[in-house]
């Protein structure tokens, strides 16, 4: 025997079944959801070294310079005449000076050794002309150093540094500043030449203003020595001095 649904019954089912067709049919699916990882970035920060290449003020220096100057000296004991009692003569030299930072303090004091020595003899360094003095000069003194922080830029600073210390000089006298084929009064000169030799040993104060360019110094100095004859006639000499500078910065 077979059955037949009632119109009832399908008419039900249908009812019920349509709505749900329809909302399957007019929802939008959930959107899709992107996840995005970040690759995770280490970072070692050594904020010693960093800081110390970045402010020179925080670190040691040793600047090692070539100088181009002028010596004037004033000696006793000796003949008033051909540059033996007074004279001036160019001189060349080399220094070096070693920086300890003080720290606490944004005007980037610092404090250190002082060494250098100078060559002087004639007007022409001894190629051109004979000299009075043939000088050896070194000196080695406690240095001190501040920086002018108005003038300090990107690339630049600009130190005044003092240095207080013994001087020791080397004199070997000469045939006196004159042209090697003067004759004028050469019996005396020649007796100076073999009784002036002496070594002397005194004080020196001198100052510079210096300029850094990244790691290139520049700079301008005088200084006053006064030395006393350690053997001979010659009682002191009183020698003052001014030269130009150049020279590199090796940050220790």
């Amino acid at each position: 025997m077979t059955r037949h649904r009632t119109p009832t019954l399908a008419l039900a089912t249908l009812f019920f079944s349509l709505p749900a067709a329809l909302y399957a049919q007019v929802t939008p699916s959930a959107p899709e959801r992107v996840i995005r990882v970040e690759p995770a970035v280490l970072t070692l920060e050594l904020p010693y070294e960093r800081r110390a290449w970045r402010d020179p003020n925080r670190i040691s220096h040793l600047v090692v310079s070539a100088q181009l100057g002028v010596l004037n000296q004033a000696t006793t004991g000796t003949v008033a005449d051909y540059g033996y009692d007074t004279g001036t003569a160019p001189s060349v030299g080399l220094r070096g000076r070693y920086w300890w930072p003080i720290t606490g303090c944004s005007c980037g004091m610092g404090h250190g050794l002082d060494a250098s020595v100078s060559y002087a003899n004639g007007p022409t360094l001894g190629a051109l002309h004979s000299g009075a003095w043939e000088r050896v000069v070194a000196d080695l003194g406690y240095s001190y150093r501040v920086e002018f922080p108005c003038m300090r830029r990107a690339d630049r600073r600009v130190y005044l540094s003092g240095v207080l210390g013994l001087s020791f000089q080397h004199a070997n006298a000469g045939l006196g500043d004159v042209s090697r084929d003067n004759a004028a009064g050469l019996n005396v000169r020649e007796s100076a030449a073999r009784a002036y030799d002496h070594a002397s040993l005194g004080w020196r104060l001198g100052g510079d203003l210096e300029m850094y360019r990244g790691r290139t110094v520049y700079g301008f100095g005088v200084d006053l020595r006064s030395l006393h004859a350690l053997s001979g006639d010659q009682a002191r000499t009183f020698m003052l001095g001014a030269h130009l500078s150049l020279g590199w910065d090796f940050w220790i």
